[in-house]
């Protein structure tokens, strides 16, 4: 009777350590979670700059787009010859 509690008792001990190193590991696990929503925000708030950023320097390559097709024109009624410049062509 004596071996058996002593058995038990090295069970029951075990079952204890286990226990506390699972409720540490709970406690760790609560405070990352409890982070979780202030690292989210951050990374919104990250996330909301890179899309300003972008939409800003889209704005600017369209701006850069126009700009270049302003000063493109386009000649008719003007013979197209293979070796001659069009440079010296819209000149003369």
């Amino acid at each position: 009777m004596k071996t058996y509690i002593q058995i038990k008792n090295k069970e029951f001990n075990a079952l204890k350590i286990l226990v506390d190193k699972t409720a540490k590991s709970n406690d760790t696990l609560e405070k990352k979670l409890q982070a979780a929503p202030i690292s989210l925000k951050v990374t919104q708030r990250d996330l909301d700059k890179q899309f300003e950023r972008v939409n800003c320097l889209n704005e600017v390559l369209d701006n850069l787009q126009q700009y270049r097709h302003k000063n493109s024109l386009e000649f008719h009624r003007i013979p197209e010859n293979p070796n001659q410049s069009t440079h010296n062509t819209a000149i003369s």
